[in-house]
This record gives structure tokens, C-alpha cells and sequence, in this order.
């Protein structure tokens, strides 16, 4: 044979080789089935993309995973959700609303709130309703994002806060609370609020400044009234004008009366059952060893020192006054008081001693903050709010 010819001859044996070998490869490719996964893989797959959320089950499953995961995929929540505990958020939660709703009707003002943020936690919630019926909203330890939300507390306590050295930034919505306060600051906290937010709070201001070295930025929004506590170097910037606030007023920081004893055994309520009786508690209860220092709250002059035998027992009532606000403080049940009627005293310093005295179950102080200098419970407030100082209720 030719060397020519062998040439051809090893061409054509190679284009047969070649399609041949095409012809398996695309006949191998076709008889491979597709990859199917399990039920339960699909389900874990949705909980833990962005899938949706259809029932509290879900929601607690994102919760988790979120933890584990750190997984930045946002959740679609597809029905309203009612809660019989709070989430605590330890990871990176993202949820889509689609305007539906997340509640905490079934559980009291005990458990807190219907969202911990943890230290390490980073909540995101957008196109949502979130309510509380009997708690909180979210306290937040560290990251908090907000778009579009529309939240509502009726609780007692305040609807959102934002605990020491944590952010949260509020784009839109609408924030709404009949018996407490919207948003707290506290040490070193940041907030940012802007795409027109409203906020209204008819029976209480809107949002309070505690800090210290907190602030807030505006860049559009709402805001009826803001109460900042003054001498803590906290800051509001309105920028550009663009922000309606209504005023912005300096508030009382009452000190914890009971330095080093922060446990409150009993609330302010207005439906109090003690024994079997039912009635208004118009201040709280401090449980502390019999003796301890009850130091002034605020400073002031000393109203007057009673002693009811059947009531408040040995008592006193300091009167308060700072921009154009007034109001009174009412220490009971003491064993001593240390100062008279016309003294007047510095903030801290010591007025009396725990006790047990008049109407009382055992050592404590009942404390009182009032607006008038009288016995009517529609004249206290709930104390929990202006004392800064205290250890927060909703946390836990």
C-alpha cells in the first residue's frame, strides 16, 4: 500500500473514531435520570432559602437555622403568625411580609417581647404587621432593620428598643402605641429613620432619648414628640429640615431609689389581685433588706413625711421640678426618713430606709411617680419608663 493511501486510510479511521464516540457520549448523557432530592430534603431546602413561612413551626425553624447558618436569604411569610413565646435572633433573619401579620396575643407582658435581637443577631423585616397585644415588640442587641413595617403595642412597655451600643434603621411604615412608648435609645445606641416613617403615641411620647451618647437621624419622617434626658450628651440630627418632629423636650431620668437592690416584686397595674383583692397598684414594689438606703430619685423638695398605719405607712413625697414640667415621687412603707418637709434634697442623696411599715407583706419600697400630689391612682404613672437607670423589664 502507498504511503499515500495509508494516509487517507488513517484519516477515515479517525472521523469514525470521533463520531462514534459522539454518538456514545450523547447516548450515555441521555439515559442518565434526572437528580430528584426526598420530601423532607425539598422542605428543608425552603426553610432554609427563601421559601416560605406558613406556620409558627416554619418561623421557629427559620429562627434556628438562621443561627447555624448565618444564611442572608430572605423568608416570604405566606399566613399570619401568632406567637406563644418570643424569637430570639442569634443570626441573620430576613423576612418578607407580603402585608401579612406577626402577633403575640396568646402570651402576657411577663414573657417580654415578640423579637430578641441577641448580641450577635441581625433581624431584617420588611412589608409587615407586627402587634403586640399584651407585650413589646423587638428589643434589640444589636441590629434591627425596618422597611415599610406597620407596628402597633398595646403593651405596657415600650414597643421597640434598642439596648446599649446597637443600631436600627427604620425605612417607611407606620408606628403606632395606645399604653407605652414607640422607641427607646439607650447607651451608645444609633437609630436612622427616613422614607416618611410615622410615628404616634397619644398617651405617651413617641420616642425617648435615654442614652447616654445615644442618637438619632432623621432624613424623613413624623414624629409627634420626642423626649431627650438631658445632661447624657445625647444627639438629634434632622437633616436637611426634611423631618416634621412636633417638639422635643428634656424628660425627668428618675434614679433607681434603691441603690444595689433592682428587683421588682410587684408592678404597676391597674388591676392589681393581692389576697384575693383586686385593685389599682399605682407605684412598684422593691424588694430590699430592711434598712437598706432609699436615696431621692430626682432632686427636689421634700412635700412632706406622713405615717399611715394602715396605708402607705411611714412616707414621704418629693415634689420635682425641670422645664416647666412637674412631677412627684412618693417613698412608703419605710422604717426611717431622715430628712423634714421644706428640705431640699440632691439626686442620690439618702432620704430614708426600707421598711415594712402600715399595710405591708414584708421589707420593700413602694415608689410612686405622680403628676399631682394626691392618692389617686389616675394621677401616677407607670415608673418603669423614666427610671433609666433600672434593669429593664423586657429583658430576660
Amino acid at each position: 500500500m502507498s504511503k499515500s493511501i495509508r494516509k487517507i486510510v488513517a484519516i477515515l479511521l479517525l472521523i469514525t473514531m470521533f463520531f462514534s464516540f459522539q454518538q456514545i457520549s450523547v447516548s450515555a448523557l441521555q439515559t442518565v435520570k434526572p437528580v430528584t432530592t426526598s420530601s423532607a430534603t425539598r422542605k428543608w431546602r425552603e426553610l432554609t432559602g427563601y421559601y416560605n413561612i406558613k406556620t409558627l413551626n416554619d418561623l421557629k425553624k427559620a429562627v434556628k437555622n438562621a443561627e447555624k447558618t448565618n444564611d442572608a436569604h430572605p423568608y416570604t411569610l405566606k399566613k399570619n403568625i401568632t406567637l406563644e413565646e418570643p424569637l430570639v435572633v442569634n443570626g441573620y433573619l430576613d423576612i418578607e411580609g407580603n402585608g401579612y401579620k406577626i402577633t403575640s396575643s396568646t402570651y402576657n407582658g411577663s414573657k417580654g417581647v415578640l423579637f430578641k435581637v441577641g448580641s450577635k443577631g441581625y433581624l431584617s423585616l420588611s412589608n409587615i404587621t407586627i402587634t403586640g397585644e399584651k407585650t413589646s415588640l423587638i428589643s434589640n442587641n444589636n441590629y434591627l432593620f425596618l422597611k415599610k413595617v406597620t407596628a402597633h403595642s398595646n403593651g405596657k412597655y415600650v414597643a421597640i428598643q434598642n439596648q446599649k451600643g446597637a443600631s436600627c434603621e427604620i425605612y417607611g411604615g407606620k408606628f403606632t402605641a395606645n399604653k407605652n412608648n414607640i422607641l427607646i435609645l439607650y447607651q451608645n445606641s444609633q437609630a436612622k429613620i427616613d422614607g416618611s416613617a410615622t410615628f404616634n403615641a397619644p398617651n405617651n411620647n413617641d420616642i425617648w432619648i435615654a442614652g447616654p451618647y445615644a442618637s438619632i437621624d432623621f432624613y424623613s419622617a413624623t414624629v409627634n414628640d420626642i423626649y431627650v434626658v438631658p445632661g447624657k450628651q445625647n444627639y438629634i440630627y434632622n437633616h436637611n429640615n426634611k423631618a416634621s418632629i412636633g417638639k422635643i423636650e428634656p424628660a425627668f431620668n428618675f434614679l433607681f431609689p434603691v441603690p444595689k437592690y433592682t428587683r421588682v416584686s410587684s408592678e404597676w397595674s391597674k388591676n392589681r389581685t393581692l389576697n384575693g383583692v383586686t385593685k389599682p397598684h399605682g407605684g412598684i414594689d422593691i424588694a430590699a433588706p430592711k434598712g437598706n438606703a432609699i436615696v431621692a430619685s430626682e432632686a427636689g423638695t421634700v412635700v412632706h413625711v406622713k405615717n399611715d398605719a394602715d396605708g402607705y405607712g411611714l412616707y414621704l413625697t418629693i415634689k420635682h421640678e425641670e422645664a416647666g414640667k412637674t412631677y412627684y415621687t412618693r417613698y412608703a412603707h419605710c422604717s426611717k426618713i431622715v430628712v423634714k418637709a421644706g428640705q431640699t434634697v440632691s439626686r442620690g442623696t439618702k432620704i430614708a430606709e426600707v421598711g415594712s411599715t402600715g399595710n405591708s407583706t414584708g421589707p420593700h419600697l413602694h415608689f410612686e411617680i405622680r403628676t399631682e400630689n394626691d392618692y389617686k391612682f389616675e394621677h401616677t404613672l407607670n415608673p418603669r419608663p423614666y427610671i433609666i437607670d433600672a434593669k429593664p423589664l423586657y429583658l430576660y
